[in-house]
């Protein structure tokens, strides 16, 4: 009976051992996401802020998915610290304009780099902006090092009205 027992709470001890850990990893986890969330909400109030000082029009913020995973990917193959592109791409149904890709330390300051791109005057007038965080820790920065995308799209009416184009321009060639 005495060995039942002590199998048991051999077991037992495991499966807290196990479940503990799970916690922890799941708790981990969950930070991260926090602190990409905040991350993401400190740059789209920088945004926000240097364009109300050089009297810009606001941009409406929008969720774009993929700008994490372009984060991410960016992070993966350490890309250079500053990458900026222009090109029309439709995702998600909104059409993108520009984005600047960049890592730091610290994502609630701004840099001079930023601070020219959001001041951009883009002739095709963005009118919606989105921020994808990646949060990457290695044995060089255990406080993390964030991987930040940022983008700007043209508004949903002027989205719809260019996917529409397409669509046309697309039957039209057939």
């Amino acid at each position: 009976m005495q060995h039942g027992w002590k199998h048991s709470a051999s077991a037992a001890s495991v499966f807290v051992s196990v479940m503990l850990f799970a916690a922890q990893a799941t708790h981990a986890q969950q930070t991260e996401a926090a602190m990409e969330k905040q991350a993401a909400d400190s740059v789209a109030n920088l945004v926000k802020q240097i364009r109300s000082q050089n009297k810009l029009p606001e941009l409406k913020r929008i969720e774009d998915p993929v700008l994490r995973e372009d984060a991410c990917a960016h992070a993966a193959k350490g890309a250079a610290s500053w990458e900026t592109g222009t090109g029309v791409v439709v995702r998600n149904g909104a059409v993108s304009l520009a984005h600047i890709s960049y890592s730091t330390s610290a994502p609630s300051s701004s840099a001079p780099k930023l601070e020219s791109w959001v001041t951009e005057n883009d002739p095709r007038e963005p009118r919606r902006f989105a921020v994808g965080v990646c949060l990457v820790r290695t044995a060089e920065t255990p406080e993390g090092k964030y991987w930040i995308e940022l983008g700007t799209y043209k508004g949903a009416a002027q989205s719809f009205f260019y996917r529409t184009g397409e669509a046309v321009a697309h039957l039209w060639s057939r």
